[in-house]
């Protein structure tokens, strides 16, 4: 039969493994926490890139349609101007 370990010697080596567990959830929420931080920085920049896109695209639409309808509105205004 397996012997239980002394609880003396259990109790004294708890408070150093208790900080190195401490320390080892630590470093891991940190190194979390950056690659979080990492991860958003970069969805960031992929909508503020698609936004830009979006944006450029529907100022080369609006000017399009600008210049159609000024083109002809000049020939609606001529054509009222005539009757």
């Amino acid at each position: 039969r397996a012997r239980p370990p002394d609880p003396t010697v259990t109790l004294a080596v708890a408070p150093a493994a208790g900080a190195h567990a401490w320390q080892a959830r630590a470093a891991q929420a940190e190194a979390l926490v950056g690659d979080l931080g990492e991860s958003f920085s970069k969805l960031a920049v992929e909508v503020q890139s698609a936004v830009d896109s979006a944006g450029t695209a529907a100022t080369r639409a609006r000017d399009t349609f600008m210049t159609e309808w000024n083109k002809l509105r000049s020939e609606r205004s001529s054509l009222l101007d005539d009757q």
